[in-house]
């Protein structure tokens, strides 16, 4: 049986020079939701825009303030007060007696 020699595998060039370019780029950062813009309850599947409004379809049962896992509202205006922001689920709670409160979840 003869011996044979065999090349070596490689990349077809511009695959090569796309995978050199994807190894060299630099990191990216995730964008930031605006804290101002806001929520749904659940999932949007569509989004467009007419002039300055924006309409969404989806499946999601409200659309509200984007105000995290726990803010006091005013009883009256049903305003949300300006609050820490906290960012996830709220699990207990206690006045701290001096117009604040303690909180325990897990959050940030």
């Amino acid at each position: 049986m003869p011996l044979r020699s065999f090349a070596r595998p490689t990349l077809p060039r511009p695959l090569a020079l796309l995978l050199g370019a994807l190894v060299a780029a630099a990191p990216v950062r995730a964008q930031q939701a605006d804290p101002r813009f806001p929520m749904t309850d659940g999932p949007v599947y569509a989004a467009t825009r007419s002039g300055t409004t924006l309409y969404i379809g989806g499946a999601f049962g409200w659309v509200g303030a984007n105000t995290g896992g726990f803010v006091p509202i005013d009883s009256l205006s049903a305003v949300p007060r300006t609050w820490p922001r906290v960012d996830g689920n709220v699990l207990a709670m206690a006045p701290d007696g001096a117009g604040g409160w303690y909180i325990g979840g897990a959050f940030t």
